[in-house]
């Protein structure tokens, strides 16, 4: 996440930026590789998460089967990087409830992403299928 992006900062010859995103990412590295594995397990655990949903599937399959979509898809988990960044600042060391509530926040982001494709029947999101 924030490696890639430091990359990307440099690639486009913006030195200082690459160096305070490699500094975050030196940072909070340890706390969002674990976000990034309870996420994983998460959705491991879900019905559908090993196939993309079918037509035949049942709708509450297809539903878990799109979020599992969302959700393995790992952007730049920005909304959790915050609480877990916040919680850092207030000295407030990772344990479970902190990544819960990291988690929670990308499964609401996951959740209206979902929602939003549904209502406005999307059948692409940034060059993906929905």
């Amino acid at each position: 996440m924030l490696a890639t992006l430091s990359a990307v900062a440099r690639q486009q010859a913006l030195e200082g930026l690459a160096e305070q995103l490699g500094e975050l990412h030196r940072y909070m590295g340890d706390d969002l590789r674990q976000l990034e594995q309870g996420l994983q397990a998460l959705f491991a655990g879900l019905p559908g998460s090993r196939s993309a949903p079918r037509p035949t599937e049942l709708p509450g399959l297809r539903v878990r089967g799109a979020a599992n979509h969302l959700l393995s898809l790992s952007g730049k988990r920005l909304r959790p990087m915050c609480v877990l960044l916040a919680a850092r600042l207030g000295a407030r060391p990772m344990d479970a409830t902190l990544r819960q509530v990291a988690m929670a926040c990308e499964l609401v982001h996951a959740a209206t992403l979902l929602h939003d494709d549904v209502i406005d029947d999307s059948a692409e999101r940034r060059g993906a299928p929905a």
